[in-house]
């Protein structure tokens, strides 16, 4: 019985270890998605300044060039606020607490055969 109760206390200690664990991973990812969505709302209001400029200058110049050149600005500073989206969506993947509900499932399983 004395066993029992020290390796009872050894998973609950175990499960308590792995969610201080996942909460400072969490805490981490979501630090790491909020730097990134500033970033990223940066280079979408540079892309709209681009459009913007662009359309102005196509407006004035219609030489074509300048116009072009400046859509080509924006459709890379559209590119990059992608990469950023993305990122926080692959990011996003560790703030459930996948290994502690993993571990707790299978505690709860064993418990009931």
């Amino acid at each position: 019985m004395n066993r029992l109760a020290h390796e009872l206390r050894a998973l609950a200690l175990d499960h308590i270890e792995l969610a201080t664990l996942e909460t400072r991973l969490s805490v981490r990812t979501l630090l790491q998605m909020a730097v990134i969505a500033i970033i990223t709302a940066i280079v979408l209001v540079s892309a709209w300044l681009a459009l913007v400029g662009s359309a102005a200058l196509g407006l004035i110049a219609i030489g074509l060039s300048p116009a072009i050149a400046m859509l080509l600005l924006a459709a890379a500073n559209l590119l990059l606020a992608l990469a950023g989206w993305l990122r926080i969506r692959y990011v996003s993947q560790w703030l459930g607490w996948p290994a502690t509900q993993r571990a707790l499932k299978s505690a709860s399983g064993a418990e009931r055969e």
